[in-house]
């Protein structure tokens, strides 16, 4: 490689990591966001709505008709089912209790940091977090590509959901996708989980300038 090749590559890179350091970040705003340091719990709900996956035009429908059509060519049906089962348990309990589980293990530390929690319909504010995207990544001999997730995060009254104190975007959460291959404890479910603790963590970096 000539000496302006290897140049080129290393300004690619400097630039590649740089959008997906900022399309990771959340901005936010610590006027519109002071109330949180008065809570201490916050409800939180997890939505996906007009969820797309894979690419922008791949509405979850195709995405999962596609995926049972792909499927069908080496599994059964009932290999079929489970990992149909295994995708909605994750979206409902997998995904939401990884991000909350190193939110609030890094917003404890935090001076006022108030407690994320499900179904917590007492608390006077809530966290609707909104995913819209979703990119599973893969995991093959030769090489590995993390999952990615992006979703909004909404803070509105819990009695009034369809209001907002303020709302922002997660955009391409990524999974650091670090660990040795393993084609067992490495499949999409847990691929995609490491795109939500990817999440929680950014979300807690960002509240720190609010409650610390």
């Amino acid at each position: 490689m000539t000496s302006s090749n290897f140049l080129r590559c290393c300004l690619f890179s400097l630039l590649l990591i740089g959008f997906q350091s900022k399309a990771q970040r959340i901005e936010i705003d610590k006027e519109k966001l002071q109330f949180l340091q008065t809570e201490d719990t916050i409800n939180v709900v997890f939505t996906y709505q007009d969820l797309h996956v894979q690419l922008p035009e791949f509405t979850e429908a195709d995405f999962l008709a596609d995926k049972q059509q792909r499927m069908s060519t080496v599994h059964n049906s009932e290999e079929i089912e489970d990992w149909m089962t295994q995708y909605q348990d994750a979206k409902q309990q997998l995904w939401p209790n990884e991000l909350l589980a190193i939110l609030n293990e890094r917003v404890k530390d935090y001076k006022n940091g108030p407690v994320f929690m499900r179904n917590a319909p007492k608390a006077a504010y809530t966290l609707t977090i909104n995913t819209y995207w979703l990119y599973f990544g893969y995991n093959v001999v030769i090489k590995k590509e993390p999952a990615q997730a992006s979703m909004t995060l909404n803070f509105h009254p819990t009695n009034y959901p369809l209001s907002t104190k303020y709302k922002t975007t997660l955009r391409r959460a990524m999974g650091l996708n670090d660990d040795a291959y393993n084609f067992e404890g490495w499949e999409e479910m847990r691929r995609m989980g490491e795109a939500y603790e990817r999440a929680g963590y950014k979300l807690a970096k960002a509240l720190k300038r609010v409650v610390d």
